[in-house]
């Protein structure tokens, strides 16, 4: 018997049955009720199942559906519950998490968590009969292979996520939500992804006891929502989303379009569906603010208007693959991910510890008697990013002794200090309590400006704590929301011929080994063992043409373009390697060794 089945026999059975509503619950079918005796049924219809009653059956009119809505903090992504109802329910189960002394995170899917691109049938890397299936296709890239009938599409985990889970998971501080702009059944299929992989890492013992952080019952979906708010016609429905969907689509198979799960322009993001009007204990993780809006009233016009929620965590969005939206530029200027070989991120690391912060303020606060909300602790949090007994001198950046603090404030580096609370000093004040970093270009290339930083090398300034740093100490610092070390950025870039994102790769990985030398090794020997992966494929490639031209398989001129073919391949896997991970001095390992 299936459930609609189930429903109609309870109907039937129940029909003559009436139920007093609660106390205080609005009763949405009392009018439909009255019509006739024949049907009196469930006056309370509490809850909906595709617009019928699950407790009598009763099938609601359009009308009367409107006073329903889905309340994902409760699971029911696909039950809708009396908003009134609803509503009471979610503040019981608000107290359960706060009791529980845990804060909700909302975690955005595509570019955030992961990227994915589209594959036709005949690319797939795993040659099934199969209508369906997902599987592991790059163990050290975590790059899985999803196929459905119409297709399938590749996946690739965002560095360290697997540890990212299991951190939180050990921790119970947060209670993960996933939401995504695509639908339902394809969310289902990320988490799922998800399970595997924490399967492989951690064992299938960890995967049962992380069950609750990985239910599909923690997924939103655009499906969970009948309309979609458009930001330039105000609605847009199902079908106009399906029509928009299926033209991007279109697009993108004749190379002018994104990834087609991820470009949805006008989809508004929400939290009403979880918090139901009370954001205080809400934190959101996604790469786009344009999505994530919201309506607040100016306390001294009354006027409303739009802003970015407050709840939101900005992360810089991951892209792997080549699409269109590697083009979308980043969060901060000259930290950009144009290039598909970049994987080495520490997005999650940094951004977890950062929520872990929020976490234990909020806490102390409610200890303490106070009344606390997320929005002002994250705010609170990104003003006061830096050590305040740090003081950035620009003059050499600048190239100008004489600029003023005012002046500074006006470019990009000084509205960056301004943001995240990075004291600015016009000068050293010999304040021995202070830490004086000269904010330089990371490769100087003016004469004048190297002068100056010889200058300060070879002076005795009495014990004042001094240091000429990397202007990517300010920026990746900002970009990961937390203050990385000084000391990878003391040494300078010295050659031109170093590619910025070699550079970026370096300074971030000599940052995991003092921020965490744990995972900065354990990262160290998953990249040896692809080393040894890709010198034995290497090998058998080698092997394999010996042994065609003994056979004489070959032809003498194809066997020496298939050599120089190899040749190639060996060099472009260097290269690869080069920008895939770390090397096993912790930098990026040097390309002269091609």
């Amino acid at each position: 018997m299936d459930f609609l089945d189930e429903l109609m026999e309870n109907h039937e059975q129940k029909k003559k049955q009436i139920i007093k509503p609660a106390s205080g619950t609005s009763v949405a079918s009392d009018r439909a009720a009255k019509q006739t005796t024949s049907t009196l049924i469930c006056e309370t219809h509490i809850e909906l199942y595709q617009g019928i009653c699950t407790k009598c059956g009763h099938i609601l009119s359009q009308k009367e559906m409107s006073q329903y809505r889905q309340f994902a903090l409760l699971n029911h992504q696909t039950v809708q519950v009396h908003r009134a109802v609803g509503q009471s329910q979610v503040e019981e189960k608000k107290k359960h998490i706060m009791r529980d002394r845990k804060l909700v995170l909302v975690l955005d899917l595509d570019n955030t968590l992961i990227h994915t691109r589209d594959v036709q049938k005949q690319d797939l890397k795993i040659k099934s009969k199969d209508n369906g299936y997902i599987a592991l296709i790059d163990q050290y890239k975590c790059i899985y292979e999803i196929k459905q009938p119409f297709g399938g599409f590749h996946v690739k985990l965002r560095p360290f996520l697997a540890e990212f889970l299991k951190i939180i998971h050990d921790q119970q501080k947060f209670d993960i939500f996933y939401y995504t702009a695509g639908t339902r059944a394809y969310g289902q299929l990320i988490i799922d992804v998800f399970k595997m992989e924490i399967s492989r890492a951690y064992g299938q013992e960890m995967t049962r006891k992380m069950e609750q952080l990985l239910t599909h019952k923690k997924l939103i979906s655009r499906c969970d929502q009948s309309r979609f708010q458009n930001k330039n016609q105000g609605e847009m429905t199902v079908e106009e989303l399906q029509q928009q969907l299926h033209e991007e689509i279109e697009q993108q198979a004749q190379g002018i379009g994104g990834d087609s799960t991820l470009n949805i322009k006008h989809f508004i993001k929400s939290l009403s569906s979880l918090a139901g009007g009370d954001e205080s204990i809400f934190i959101i993780i996604d790469d786009r603010s344009d999505v994530w809006t919201e309506v607040v009233q100016d306390p001294h016009s009354n006027q409303k208007f739009k802003r970015v929620s407050q709840n939101l965590l900005l992360i810089p969005g991951y892209f792997y693959w080549e699409t269109s939206q590697n083009r979308l530029k980043s969060y901060f200027k000259v930290i950009q991910q144009t290039s598909v070989q970049f994987d080495f991120d520490l997005s999650l690391l940094l951004h977890l510890k950062f929520i872990e912060k929020v976490h234990d303020q909020f806490y102390e606060q409610i200890d303490n008697g106070l009344e606390a909300t997320v929005k002002t602790i994250i705010r609170q949090l990104r003003k006061n990013l830096f050590d305040k007994k740090i003081t950035a001198l620009f003059e050499i950046l600048y190239n100008d002794s004489t600029m003023s603090k005012s002046k500074i404030l006006q470019q990009y580096e000084g509205d960056l200090c301004n943001q995240f609370g990075l004291n600015i000093g016009e000068y050293m004040n010999g304040d021995r309590e202070q830490t004086y970093l000269y904010i330089v270009d990371d490769f100087v290339k003016s004469q004048s400006k190297q002068s100056k930083i010889d200058s300060i090398n070879s002076s005795d300034y009495d014990d004042l704590s001094i240091s000429i740093v990397s202007i990517y100490w300010l920026y990746l610092s900002c970009h990961y929301y937390y203050q990385l070390p000084i000391k990878p950025f003391i040494k300078l870039k010295q050659s031109s011929e170093v590619s910025e994102q070699r550079r970026i790769f370096d300074l971030i990985s000599l940052s995991l080994e003092c921020i965490d030398e744990g995972m900065f090794n354990d990262y160290k020997k998953r990249y040896k063992e692809y080393q040894e992966h890709k010198e034995q494929q290497i090998q058998l490639k080698k092997r394999t043409l010996e042994e065609r031209k003994e056979n004489n398989d070959l032809q003498d001129d194809a066997i020496i373009k298939d050599k120089d073919d190899v040749i190639e391949e060996i060099k472009q896997d260097i290269l690869n390697n080069n920008n895939d991970e770390i090397g096993k001095s912790g930098n990026i390992v040097d390309q002269n060794e091609i």
